[in-house]
């Protein structure tokens, strides 16, 4: 995975902690520490059930492609993996 998103994102990485207000920053520090270098975590990497269950119906996990531009919804807290993942 690229250290840097996609430019046409128009996505600032953010590297601080203290960039976050507290009640996501559980979620940030377990992004930050899945990254490996990336701008993102791999899918295997992330795992959405080891966030706080309070931040999950707030997460939305999505594929980015660049070439073309794309976007695969994995799961969404209104989609139908809603009730089973909660």
């Amino acid at each position: 995975m690229k250290s840097e998103p996609p430019r046409a994102l128009g996505i600032e990485v953010l590297e601080d902690p203290e960039q976050t207000s507290e009640a996501i920053r559980p979620a940030f520090e377990y992004w930050r520490a899945q990254c490996a270098g990336a701008w993102a975590p791999s899918i295997a990497a992330f795992q959405l059930d080891s966030l706080p269950l309070r931040l999950i119906p707030w997460c939305v996990v999505v594929d980015v492609t660049e070439d073309p531009l794309d976007f695969v919804y994995r799961w969404e807290p209104n989609g139908p993996a809603c009730s089973a993942a909660i």
